[in-house]
């Protein structure tokens, strides 16, 4: 028996730790480097693990739509709030003195306090929320708050700040914490996927005749994804990975998501019977 078909590791057949991107990104590779002699037994176990990652795709999108159906509208009324105060303000600064007394005063507050214009309200939005929240301590500090309620009236400089507090609650940045939504719910779908792979590894692992060259190069090529995510957990803990043979596929090096993209972008289908 060579080294390659001595290292075939039955721990395989045990639950792995991921997170949510992890195992997404493993079941991707699994299913792109899938057998094409898979039986039925071999198929039905795959299919679980499909199934089992898009649930944990599915929580993360159901979170991201709670969280940007409250985010988002808030958003827009910030920064509404905040072009309608600019407005009045860079309106003021365009008529002459002699027709507007506040007129200089006007320029002044554009000058000191929107020199690049409303260029902060890009970028994220807890971005946005940080750069208005220190603009507005500012008219504070430097005592502006009166000459931006003479020149463009209180009521624009109230409704900033009012939509500035809406805009930090719901992002968690000011008040009460926020819980974290769903954690329990996906926990439980990682922990069903994570046994979904371990089921799948242990249909394969049945199967391998370590006799047999092709057989065990089988094994490695269908779960190269798995092998390569549980060394890398090894060697964050003991940095003491195992070497691993490349896969023989010519497909399964071709480029993949990133982490990131792989969360949600749609899995690969099953492959073809």
């Amino acid at each position: 028996m060579n080294n390659t078909q001595s290292s075939i590791d039955p721990m395989l057949a045990k639950a792995s730790r991921y997170d949510a991107a992890s195992v997404i990104a493993v079941t991707r590779k699994l299913l792109l480097s899938a057998p094409r002699d898979l039986d039925s037994r071999g198929r039905a176990a795959l299919q679980g693990v499909r199934d089992a990652a898009a649930g944990v795709q599915q929580v993360l999108t159901d979170r991201e739509r709670a969280s940007s159906s409250k985010t988002k509208p808030t958003s827009v009324d910030h920064a509404n709030a905040w072009n309608a105060l600019y407005g009045r303000v860079a309106a003021a600064a365009r008529l002459p003195g002699e027709v507007l007394s506040e007129a200089s005063t006007a320029q002044q507050l554009l000058d000191a306090y929107f020199k690049d214009g409303l260029s902060f309200l890009t970028g994220s939005f807890e971005a946005v929320w940080v750069e208005a929240e220190r603009k507005l301590a500012r008219f504070d500090d430097e005592k502006a708050t009166p000459d931006f309620k003479s020149v463009a009236g209180a009521a624009y400089l109230a409704h900033v700040r009012t939509t500035h507090q809406a805009l930090g609650d719901a992002l968690g940045l000011v008040g009460e914490p926020h819980p974290f939504a769903d954690g329990t719910a996906l926990a439980g779908k990682i922990t069903d996927a994570s046994g979904a792979i371990a089921k799948y590894a242990r249909v394969l692992l049945a199967e391998v005749d370590e006799s047999d060259e092709a057989s065990v190069r089988r094994h490695f090529d269908a779960l190269a994804a798995l092998i390569e995510h549980r060394q890398s957990f090894r060697h964050a803990v003991d940095g003491a990975p195992a070497a691993m043979p490349a896969p023989s596929h010519a497909e399964v090096p071709a480029a993949t998501p990133t982490i990131t993209e792989a969360q949600h972008a749609p899995l690969p289908a099953m492959p073809a019977p």
